[in-house]
C-alpha cells in the first residue's frame, strides 16, 4: 500500500482526486483552512511544506494546489509563484528522488496561435497565471519519478451549484433572464474533474514520467457550450448574445490551446466524457 499526499484536497479538482486515490492506498489530504477531514497546512510556507513531507513520508505526492484565476494572477504575481511555484521547488528539495510526484499544468502555457499543442510543443504563456506553471514545469523537469500533466478549462460538481464553476454561472445566468454578452471567439475545451482525476491515478499507476496532456472529447467557444447547455436543460438563451470580439479582461486568454493529448491515449486511456453528459451528472448528484 502507498502513502499519498494530496496538496489542494478541498479544491475543485481535489475533491474528486480524493475519492479517486482512496482505493489506492492511504491519502492525507491537505488543505489551507483543514476544511473537510484535511490537514491543515499553508504550503506557500516552504518550512511548512518540508515538514509536512518529513512527517508523511509520503510514497506518491500530488501537487494540485494553485491560483486558477489567470486574472486575480495578473494582478498579484509576486503571490501567484508562492503558491503556483514555490511549493514545487520546494518538492523538488525535499522529496526523496523515490517518491512519485504528480504535478497539474495548464493549456495556458501555451499561446493559442498554433493549435493542436502537443506536450513538446513550444511554451509561450500570455498571463502570469500560464507564465507561473511554465515556471514549475521547469523546476521539475529534469526530476526522477515526475509527472506533469496539462489539462485545459476544468469543469465539474461541487456541494452546491455555486461551487459548480462553468455548469453554476451558466444556469444563474439563464435564470437571471439578464441580456449578458458572451465570448463566441477563444475556443474552449470543457475537461471534467472526475475524468482528470482518474488520468491522474492512471499515469500513478503506470509510473508514467514526463509530460502529459490530458483533454475533453471537443472544443467550441463559451458562447456555444452556453446555448448548448441552456438548450439541453430547457432554459432560454436568446438573452445570450454572442461577442465576436474578444472581451477585455486582465488577464490575455489564448485563442485556441486544444491539447493533443494522444500520448496518453496511447497509453490505453482513451475514455472521455461529453461536456452535456458531465452537466447531466453534475445536476443529478446535486439532486441526489
Amino acid at each position: 500500500m502507498q502513502t499519498t499526499l494530496l496538496l489542494g484536497s478541498t479544491g475543485f479538482l481535489g475533491r474528486e482526486t480524493l475519492r479517486a486515490f482512496e482505493s489506492f492506498g492511504p491519502v492525507i489530504p491537505v488543505s489551507r483552512t483543514g476544511a473537510h477531514g484535511s490537514r491543515a497546512a499553508d504550503i506557500r510556507d516552504a518550512d511548512a511544506l518540508r515538514g509536512l513531507v518529513r512527517e508523511a513520508r509520503p510514497d506518491v505526492v500530488l501537487l494540485l494546489a494553485a491560483y486558477r484565476d489567470p486574472d486575480f494572477c495578473e494582478g498579484h504575481p509576486d503571490e501567484t509563484r508562492r503558491l503556483n511555484v514555490e511549493p514545487a521547488r520546494v518538492l523538488r528539495e525535499s522529496l526523496p528522488p523515490s517518491s512519485r510526484l504528480l504535478f497539474v499544468s495548464t493549456d495556458y502555457v501555451f499561446d493559442g496561435e498554433s493549435p493542436p499543442y502537443c506536450e513538446d510543443s513550444p511554451r509561450a504563456p500570455l498571463s502570469e497565471y500560464g507564465r507561473s506553471k511554465m515556471e514549475a514545469e521547469d523546476a521539475l523537469a529534469d526530476r526522477p519519478n515526475t509527472t506533469i500533466l496539462r489539462v485545459p478549462l476544468l469543469v465539474g460538481g461541487g456541494p452546491s451549484l455555486r461551487d459548480c464553476g462553468f455548469i453554476g454561472i451558466v444556469m444563474e445566468d439563464a435564470r437571471s433572464g439578464r441580456e449578458i454578452q458572451v465570448d463566441n471567439v477563444l475556443m474552449r475545451v470543457p475537461t471534467w474533474t472526475r475524468d482528470v482525476a482518474r488520468a491522474m491515478r492512471f499515469l500513478v499507476e503506470r509510473r508514467a514520467d514526463g509530460v502529459f496532456h490530458f483533454s475533453g472529447p471537443r472544443g467550441a467557444t463559451r458562447y456555444a457550450w452556453t446555448v448548448e447547455i441552456a438548450k439541453r436543460l430547457g432554459f432560454p438563451h436568446a438573452q445570450f448574445i454572442p461577442s465576436e470580439a474578444i472581451i477585455p479582461r486582465p488577464a490575455r486568454r489564448p485563442r485556441d490551446s486544444t491539447l493533443n493529448d494522444g500520448k496518453i491515449r496511447a497509453l490505453g486511456l482513451t475514455a472521455r466524457t461529453d461536456f452535456p453528459d458531465v452537466v447531466d451528472t453534475v445536476l443529478a448528484e446535486l439532486r441526489a
